[in-house]
């Protein structure tokens, strides 16, 4: 019988694999995954062919559709008007993010933005 997963270490395997899964929606199948960090959304850097991203699962009702959107959006006026934000980066479908069901789990809301590298502050 295979040992049983501590709490945190098989919320952290779920997640990994629901953002595998959900990396074809912006073409980034075979990208690399690291938990960059989890609290009310998991953050993943997604590397493939030297590009860096950011790849945000929302927790599913914790913020509406709207509200995602609007950030989303206000980030991309942001970007267009000269402030160095992460960049949103829609999905083939050209969505801003994309709703996906995972069989036994609450499905989270998947969303992408440009790497912004930085300094590492404490939280």
């Amino acid at each position: 019988m295979p040992a049983a997963h501590p709490p945190a270490a098989h919320r952290e395997a779920q997640l990994t694999a629901m953002a595998a899964e959900v990396l074809a929606a912006w073409g980034w199948r075979d990208a690399a995954l690291r938990l960059i960090k989890h609290r009310e959304n998991a953050v993943f850097e997604a590397a493939l062919n030297g590009q860096r991203r950011a790849l945000r699962l929302h927790r599913q009702g914790y913020h509406g559709d709207a509200e995602l959107r609007s950030e989303l959006q206000w980030m991309q006026a942001l970007t267009e008007a000269g402030i160095e934000v992460p960049r949103p980066i829609p999905a083939h479908s050209g969505a801003l993010f994309v709703s996906r069901e995972f069989p036994g789990a609450p499905g989270p809301v998947p969303g992408a933005v440009g790497w912004f590298s930085g300094d590492r502050k404490a939280s």
